[in-house]
């Protein structure tokens, strides 16, 4: 029986729209500082999270499945942004990107398969509210025992 054993690391970012409308050329004045922090995923915290997905093997158990050519264990969190400051409305577009290219296995986050390049994951998530997401880590049955690490970046940005 192979075991694997994987680590994520979820960054969070904050661009804020002030920065993100000058690149358009467009003067506003700026706005208080978006947080992200991250439920739901052995730990509450605020930055940066970690999940430690254990060892994957390739037997049935919670939160996994199996198919002929993979085992996919789904992992559910929650993301909660807020203003610094108070002033909780209006809504905010999240992304997602790996910190680095990984072939051997694949993330999805809402079905979504993440790679460098950010891709959009909520494009309205409402500032000062929880919003759930699934995340599932597909592992190949031909990967070799052995431990992988990634890096998942998030960014957000309002609207």
């Amino acid at each position: 029986m192979r075991t694997i054993l994987i680590t994520l690391l979820i960054l969070a970012l904050a661009t804020p729209a002030s920065a993100r409308r000058r690149s358009r050329g467009i003067a506003t004045g700026t706005k208080p500082q978006l947080n992200m922090s991250f439920t739901g995923m052995g730990i509450d915290t605020g930055g940066d999270a970690l999940l430690d997905a254990g060892n994957i093997t390739r037997t049935r158990g919670p939160n996994r499945r199996m198919t002929a050519r993979s085992t996919v264990t789904t992992h559910t969190f929650g993301i909660r942004v807020e203003r610094a400051g108070g002033e909780n409305s209006g809504s905010v577009t999240v992304r997602a990107f790996l910190e680095a290219s990984d072939p051997r296995w694949s993330i999805r986050i809402d079905g979504k398969t993440i790679g460098t390049m950010p891709l959009v994951i909520d494009p309205t998530a409402p500032i000062g509210q929880v919003r759930m997401h699934t995340m599932e880590l597909d592992i190949p049955t031909a990967m070799p025992e052995g431990t992988v690490f990634n890096s998942v970046v998030w960014e957000i940005t309002t609207n």
